[in-house]
Parts: structure tokens; sequence; C-alpha cells
């Protein structure tokens, strides 16, 4: 991808950061679909959200994902038992098995967004370069 000034290298940055965020989101949706089963009451999955928050320049500063809170239980598999009122192990509650939907492939996600953001702040910093030296 070659860009011809700083403007299009920022566009270009806001839209994969953009896309990366609600790429995750699909993917979180699509594990809590496959691995939550029949007690899903879909408030999970529906508390899915994610915002790019942008400086006041109109770089991007930082994304946020939603969901609720009780989501990292599910993922690690602790918490309250499936039955309301049973505060406790009594000896045949089904134990909570992990269902990760959240962990697994979020942080390799994030280790290949760094990768791109550093290529496409190599060409912005290629870009500046040549405008320095080129005189332009």
């Amino acid at each position: 991808m070659t860009q011809t000034n700083g403007a299009s290298v920022n566009e270009a940055r806001e839209a994969y950061l953009q896309a990366w965020s609600e790429m995750m989101v699909r993917i979180w949706q699509e594990k809590i679909l496959m691995l939550i089963g029949p007690h899903n009451t879909g408030a999970l999955y529906h508390s899915l959200n994610q915002e790019l928050i942008k400086q006041s320049g109109g770089d991007i500063a930082k994304i946020r994902h939603f969901f609720n809170y009780y989501g990292v239980y599910v993922d690690a598999g602790v918490g309250k038992g499936f039955f309301h009122g049973n505060h406790g192990d009594i000896g045949f509650t089904p134990k909570r098995k992990p269902k990760p939907w959240l962990s697994p492939k979020y942080f390799g996600s994030i280790h290949k967004l760094v990768q791109k953001m550093s290529d496409l702040d190599g060409e912005e910093f290629a870009v500046m370069m040549h405008r320095i030296i080129g005189g332009k």
C-alpha cells in the first residue's frame, strides 16, 4: 500500500483500527454462540460492543471493547452455579468449565494489531522524510 501523504496514512490507520475492533466483536460473538450452549440468555452476546476514542487532532487514542463483566467468569469457568439459590457446592450441581471466548485469540490479535500499526507508522515516517528531503 503506497501512501502519498500523511492524511492517507491516518485514514488507513483509522480504517484498519475500526475494522479490527469490529472484527474482534464478531469473533467473540461467534465464540459465545459456539461455547455457551443451552444456558445462554443472549445477554453476554448482545452486550458486546466497541468504540474508537479519538484525540482532539483526530488520531485514534484508544480502542474500547465493552461486554457484561460476568463474561470474564464465563471465560475462566468460575462463578455461581446454574441453579438459583445454590450459593455453594452441595454435591449435585454441575461444575463449571472454562468457555474461552475472550482470551485465546485476543492477545494474538493485539500482537498483529501492534505489527500493523508499526508498519503504518513506518510509512508515515517515510512520507514525512520524503517531504523534508524532497522539499515538498
